[in-house]
């Protein structure tokens, strides 16, 4: 078990331009986490790619518990996390970045579980268009991302960025409160894709009443194929100055 005990600095997987740095859990603890008020910590974090490229693997059934994670942290960093195999979970109290300024990428297969505390986002670029493209793919039966404060796909201003989520064969992706896409007015795309039998993203948003918000601010779309499903409390299409929201159902 790796354990970060109370009031230690942040761990950085991949601190220096041209790094590399991988853990890997297999059948087993993986424990990050600060004191027992770890929920009001938010100088505890993890990132996965500060500088050069980080590499996070829960395998076989092992268990992470990271307070703060954040992927491809600083430009031209990359953070890369895959959590497979039935029993393997990563717990984050509270948010989870997939691509803070650099790539990030998420991979949820084969019956893993990610429990986010806090909001979830993927693509935090802002401003600059040299900025990565990040995404999050959750696929398989029993693959499940479950998210407990909102959701933003593509939250940055960096434009020429793509931002995606992908749930596929069977995959669910669960969100409590808001779902939005794209919310500044910048030449980028934000893009989710729902495809296949079994595949699901629930958004239940019973405090702003938002829902799924596509396109808020610029291009946000969205595809349901081959028997995919959502459901949200509520959803908007196209909201906010230069907002343009795309859907397509193919059966």
């Amino acid at each position: 078990m790796l354990h970060k005990g109370s009031n230690a600095n942040p761990i950085h997987l991949s601190d220096a331009v041209g790094s590399k740095g991988t853990i890997i859990a297999k059948g087993a603890a993986f424990d990050i986490s600060g004191n027992k008020i770890a929920a009001i910590d938010t100088d505890a974090l993890m990132r996965v790619g500060q500088y050069g490229q980080g590499s996070l693997q829960i395998l076989d059934g092992a268990l992470a518990h990271i307070e703060t994670l954040h992927l491809g942290h600083y430009l031209g960093s990359e953070g890369h996390v895959l959590v497979s195999g039935q029993g393997s979970t990563l717990n984050t109290d509270n948010e989870l970045k997939v691509g803070f300024e650099g790539l990030g990428t998420l991979t949820i297969e084969n019956g893993g579980v990610v429990n986010t505390g806090g909001f979830a986002g993927i693509g935090n670029t802002y401003g600059d268009p040299t900025a990565a493209n990040s995404w999050a793919l959750v696929t398989g039966a029993g693959s499940t991302w479950n998210v407990s404060d909102g959701f933003w796909l593509h939250y940055g201003s960096s434009a020429g960025t793509q931002h995606r989520l992908d749930i596929r064969d069977g995959g669910a992706v669960n969100v409590t409160g808001y779902f939005i896409f794209n919310n500044f007015n910048t030449d980028s795309d934000a893009i989710l894709t729902v495809s296949d039998r079994g595949s699901v993203l629930n958004v239940n948003d019973p405090s702003s009443g938002i829902g799924i918000s596509i396109g808020n601010g610029n291009k946000g779309f969205m595809s349901i194929t081959n028997e995919g499903l959502v459901h949200s409390s509520s959803a908007y299409v196209g909201t906010n100055t230069a907002g343009i929201g795309d859907t397509l159902v193919s059966l």
